[in-house]
């Protein structure tokens, strides 16, 4: 099960991709991730899988996740928190990185 609080986006590429699924949205929307029901800007896209995987591709400011099977993160981030997942991130970490339990 996915708990993701927070994910504040800061450039123009939106997109996130949940289980295969792409998923596009505007500066302005954020996404949020909570005991397995995921948001974008209002609208509920919670998959039928309590497996969930996530892609993020562009830059990301904060990003706090309670536990996924996976996430990987191609852009720029500010800060990741984890309590359960790998993350993988290809490109620059500003402030940190922190998973309680998976490897990063």
């Amino acid at each position: 099960m996915l708990g993701l609080r927070s994910l504040k986006r800061r450039d123009h590429m939106n997109l996130v991709i949940v289980n295969g699924v792409r998923y596009e949205y505007p500066d302005d929307q954020s996404i949020s991730i909570d005991n397995g029901k995921i948001v974008i800007g209002g609208n509920d896209i919670t998959p039928e899988s309590e497996k969930i995987s996530v892609v993020v591709t562009g830059n990301i400011e904060n990003l706090e996740i309670d536990a996924c099977r996976s996430l990987q993160i191609t852009g720029d981030v500010g800060v990741v928190r984890s309590t359960s997942a790998d993350v993988k991130i290809a490109g620059s970490v500003k402030e940190g990185v922190s998973s309680t339990s998976g490897d990063i």
